[in-house]
Formats: structure tokens, C-alpha cells, sequence
């Protein structure tokens, strides 16, 4: 098993924030 890239960690925290925005915005809406 290959050690974890940083961009593949940047590319999670990137759909994770934009998961948690749609959310947000469509709890809010």
C-alpha cells in the first residue's frame, strides 16, 4: 500500500467541503 499524496488528500478535503456545502445549502433553502 503507497503512502497517501498530499494532492489526494487536498482532492478529499475538496469534495468533502463541497459535499457539506450543497448540504447546507439545500438544508437551508
Amino acid at each position: 500500500m503507497h503512502p497517501t499524496s498530499p494532492s489526494l488528500l487536498v482532492g478529499r478535503a475538496l469534495v468533502a467541503w463541497r459535499l457539506e456545502e450543497q448540504v447546507q445549502c439545500m438544508c437551508g433553502s
